[in-house]
């Protein structure tokens, strides 16, 4: 008599039955019943016996489960599932972060789906931050809403091939200290700036969740997915558009009970760096390249007593704040005598008055022109 072989165990968070292997062997359903709900489970059994499905039902008791004869399709009865072959494709390394985390309760037993469009933030802060705000402007650590401040942790993907296991959003608010083990109902926001050294249009943009996901980037809504189901990898795709500079990604994913899972990554060439707040009021000055002249140059040697100049001139110059000049000259052959401000300064502009050898201007925002100042030199 031969002895059955242990080939793999498969741990699951209820006693399964109902098991059935498809007609061609490719597949291993079974059932498993908890709460007032069931669910459906599929395996391959090929790669470690990967689960590659798992289907919540209304009914907590399953019928029945039967195959169809070629194996692609599979019902409980009273639904008939496809069974979709996955296609291959080149492995996704997903987002470690670091990112920069923030939590808020949803109302009781509305968690996951239903509160995917539910400003979980506003509420918890009286409307004073909200999650277009945070989309829009970043949020910097410390920074308090509801119960909680932003804090930032890196959330991990280990064991990707059976991400049902995979509890990464648990294991960061856990780590973070704002629990100790299963939450319910709330929603987790994490954010991260993506920086890109070009634009990059039309790349993918991967996420997989348990329940519901929103994603923004650079403040609008991008995708979002009211669903409550299972960790499953990444199993939602779309395109975004990644701009020059940096571009802030707000993800929010809402969990009713059990298992709470993050998958993100981006087909693109980015770094990821732990983004800080910006401020809205504030416009953005465009980078110009603007040149900064000395005349004469060379100084020929004046004679003893004999006063020169020395002219500071810049060009190709806008919404300049300010500009510091400094002159080195031996002080035992020369010396300081003035200054004089050039015909580009604004009216109510002031030059801050020099100090040893170093002069020192400020100005307004101005479209500089001509010359900036001029410098008299005495020789002794």
């Amino acid at each position: 008599m031969k002895h059955p072989q242990l080939i793999k165990t498969i741990y699951g968070t209820d006693d399964p039955f109902h098991i059935e292997f498809s007609p061609d062997g490719k597949y291993l359903a079974y059932v498993e019943r908890g709460g007032f709900t069931g669910k459906l489970i599929i395996h391959e059994t090929v790669n470690d016996f990967r689960k590659v499905s798992q289907i919540f039902v209304l009914h907590r008791i399953l019928p029945d489960i039967a195959w169809s004869p070629d194996g692609s399709m599979i019902s409980d009865g009273n639904v008939l599932w496809k069974i979709t072959e996955p296609t291959p494709t080149t492995p996704r390394q997903p987002i470690t972060g670091p990112w920069l985390w923030m939590i808020a309760p949803t109302e009781v037993n509305m968690g996951g789906a239903a509160s995917t469009d539910v400003d979980s933030l506003a509420m918890v802060s009286g409307g004073t931050t909200t999650e277009t705000d945070i989309a829009t402007n970043g949020a910097n650590e410390g920074d308090v809403v509801g119960n909680y401040a932003w804090a930032i942790s890196e959330i991990r993907h280990t064991g990707i091939d059976n991400t049902y296991e995979i509890d990464n959003v648990t294991d960061v608010i856990n780590g973070i200290g704002w629990a100790n083990g299963k939450v319910r109902d709330h929603s987790s926001y994490a954010l991260i700036n993506l920086h890109s050294t070009t634009t990059q249009n039309n790349v993918n943009m991967n996420v997989g969740s348990d329940n519901s996901i929103k994603v923004w980037l650079n403040g609008e809504v991008v995708f979002k997915n009211p669903i409550n189901r299972g960790s499953n990898g990444f199993q939602d795709s779309f395109q975004v558009n990644i701009k020059q500079g940096d571009n802030l990604l707000l993800v929010k994913v809402s969990q009713g009970d059990g298992y709470w899972t993050m998958f993100v990554s981006i087909d693109a060439d980015v770094t990821y760096e732990i983004p800080t707040t910006k401020d809205p009021n504030l416009e953005e000055i465009p980078h110009t390249d603007a040149t900064v002249s000395i005349i004469p140059l060379p100084v020929e040697s004046p004679a003893v007593g004999e006063l020169f100049t020395v002219s500071l001139t810049l060009t190709d110059g806008e919404d300049i704040a300010g500009y510091q000049a400094t002159i080195q000259y031996d002080t035992t052959a020369l010396r300081f005598v003035s200054t004089e401000d050039g015909d580009f300064l604004p009216s109510g502009s002031f030059s801050i008055p020099r100090k040893l050898v170093e002069v020192l201007f400020l100005l307004h925002r101005h479209q500089v022109r001509e010359v900036l100042t001029v410098m008299a030199l005495s020789l002794l």
